[in-house]
């Protein structure tokens, strides 16, 4: 509901429910609910009082048969928006971060947006990962900042900014094996399969909001299972590296990057000014067939009101039916070969 307060930036929230269907989550501000696909996909709209009852934000609730997290790419289609936030369910953002978040994704369109924490590999020979990954050939760097590089290539699950484009094509061109390991193993290193993917095909680093550090809404960070034991699930996660790099063809896609974004950006900095005037540009792909109300709504708060023009709304999805016939065969082969 809290979104519900920021029209201007989300234009629907998309729940991907792996959990017991007897404890489905319930908006308090959702109205006019409607139900399809056989009680297995719930639509609402919310609402957050009379001040913002003329705008409302799309709500729509899918309930999966089977726990993965492959589920939260499996409905590009429901999807109404060139932009998404997955996020995981522990997690909520505010207007501001919002904001930031629809303002980059026009300058940084091919990146994985993120908030922290960040993390890195090393190849490097050192005494402490030779100790502790001696049959790995990358460690799993936990803290990039404390190293002497402060670099990182790629972010935790918990929050990605992305084109919506890259949740069917993950599926699609992700390699098999890397999507197998994700129905079958924990750790499932879907986050850095996803960072992966994207890296191999774009050849660009990610981008970390530095001060955006997400509010936890379901306890903190540290009580969370794989903190309990830092040094293994460091070594887990080592071995992803191994493993991704073998599935992507014995080649290490990530790229590199010391670049750290703040959250107090508006319509003057240079970068994303010339982002928003060159705006065609960077939607060249979509624009012909594509109205003004499929791109992001923002708020210029420095540009007369005459002067305001929507861009494009954002889909947040945590984790929805009407799947394409390939992302149904795609899922349908990985389940059926594992």
């Amino acid at each position: 509901c809290g979104y519900a307060k920021t029209y201007k930036v989300v234009r629907k929230v998309l729940v991907i429910w792996n959990g017991p269907q007897d404890q489905l989550p319930n908006a308090s501000c959702a109205v006019e609910w409607w139900s399809d696909r056989r009680g297995k996909s719930f639509g609402a709209y919310l609402e957050s009082g009379r001040k913002y009852a003329h705008q409302r934000v799309e709500f729509e609730l899918i309930v999966e048969e089977k726990n993965t997290l492959l589920n939260r790419y499996r409905h590009a289609r429901r999807i109404p928006t060139k932009t998404v936030i997955l996020q995981d369910d522990d997690v909520i953002h505010g207007p501001l971060a919002l904001r930031t978040f629809a303002w980059t994704a026009l300058a940084l369109p091919k990146q994985i947006l993120g908030t922290p924490p960040e993390r890195d590999y090393s190849s490097e020979t050192t005494q402490e990962n030779t100790d502790k990954f001696n049959q790995y050939r990358f460690a799993y760097v936990y803290h990039p900042r404390k190293t002497p590089h402060q670099s990182y290539s790629f972010l935790l699950g918990q929050t990605s900014i992305l084109d919506s484009k890259y949740l069917e094509q993950f599926l699609q061109g992700a390699p098999r094996k890397s999507l197998k390991f994700i129905l079958t193993h924990k750790p499932t290193c879907e986050d850095l399969t996803l960072h992966f993917f994207v890296a191999n095909a774009t050849r660009l680093p990610p981008a970390v909001f530095a001060d955006l550090v997400p509010r936890q809404i379901l306890g903190p960070r540290s009580a969370q299972m794989h903190l309990g034991s830092k040094k293994i699930w460091s070594h887990r996660r080592a071995r992803c590296l191994d493993r991704l790099v073998d599935d992507f063809d014995n080649s290490m896609p990530l790229v590199k990057s010391i670049c750290r974004l703040y959250g107090n950006i508006t319509i003057a900095d240079p970068i994303f000014r010339a982002a928003y005037l060159n705006r065609n540009h960077f939607f060249a792909n979509s624009k012909p067939t594509t109205t003004d109300d499929d791109f992001f709504t923002i708020p210029y708060p420095r540009m007369r009101r005459r002067r305001r023009r929507k861009i494009n709304n954002a889909t947040l999805s945590q984790g929805g039916e009407q799947e394409d016939d390939t992302t149904s065969s795609a899922m349908g082969d990985i389940e059926e070969d594992t």
